[in-house]
């Protein structure tokens, strides 16, 4: 089975992490970043999962984001590996429910973000962290529970991924290039449909298998050159304010969330957190 794995949150900057951990040489990572074996394939058996390796080689892991969200997932998690070692990556409640909303919108048809947040209340809810990391203390222990936060990622990538590689036990002296590269970003489509297609010729490759021909196809930078050209950045400002005014009608929620995370034992570095409850 495996050894890591990178369970979320989503739009966290676990995209990132994957582009760089996966360059150390000591570790050997999913060429399908997010196989959801535990959350949506476990019925594939274990053969099905092991194909997502190239290799044998341990440690091994992975980066499904739908594990932290799952019960299941956490528990078939806890019993079919139960020394593995977990990071999680958290962020601005509402910055990041902001970034999954645009998401959201994005992949459908919906009128306007009220219509888009009552259809996908998971928004809000992924937004709600101190559950799902106690769920993880419980099941794999503190110590095997690792918390990033969004701003190092921006402000500090060198710091913050050498801390993952002495969780991981690897070598935190390796220097991953692309630190600085912005991964994963979001975008407003000039034409959605064919940003549709293009999610669906992917989501298709993937299921077939094919994930080195995807990971070949990244590394042309044919991906880059499209966002670039069906870009129409600035159109969705006044969505993204929308998004952000209706998103703080949760901001006392969100807060007490804060203040329990804080309490956890897993949390050995509180300031990201005590900005995020004063900017509530």
């Amino acid at each position: 089975m495996i050894d890591f794995a990178c369970i979320g949150g989503n739009k966290c900057g676990t995209t990132w992490l994957y582009e760089v951990v996966r360059q150390h040489p000591q570790l050997n990572v999913s060429i399908n970043k997010e196989p959801h074996y535990f959350s949506r394939n476990y019925d594939r058996g274990n053969e099905w999962y092991r194909q997502n390796w190239k290799t044998d080689e341990r440690p091994r892991g992975e980066f499904s984001t739908s594990y932290l969200y799952s019960d299941d997932a956490i528990r078939r998690m806890a019993e079919d590996c139960p020394d593995v070692c977990v990071i999680v990556m958290l962020r601005h409640p509402v910055d990041r429910a902001v970034s999954h909303l645009r998401h959201v919108m994005r992949s459908g048809t919906y009128d306007g973000v009220h219509h888009a947040l009552d259809e996908h209340p998971e928004v809000v809810k992924n937004s709600q962290y101190t559950d799902r990391i106690a769920m993880l203390e419980e099941a794999f222990g503190a110590d095997h529970v690792f918390l990033g936060f969004f701003p190092d990622l921006k402000n500090s990538p060198t710091d913050l991924i050498r801390q993952v590689f002495s969780f991981l036990d690897v070598d935190p002296a390796f220097t991953p290039e692309g630190l600085n590269d912005i991964v994963g970003k979001g975008y407003e489509p000039r034409f959605p449909i064919l940003d549709r297609i293009r999610l669906a010729i992917y989501w298709a490759l993937k299921e077939r298998g094919f994930y080195s021909l995807i990971q070949l196809v990244k590394r042309t930078g044919v991906t880059k050159v499209y966002k670039r050209l069906n870009d129409h950045s600035g159109s969705g400002e006044d969505a993204n304010q929308n998004a952000r005014e209706l998103l703080q009608s949760h901001r006392d929620m969100f807060r007490t969330d804060l203040q329990r995370l804080s309490q956890l034992p897993s949390v050995d570095r509180t300031e990201h957190i005590e900005n995020w409850i004063s900017s509530l």
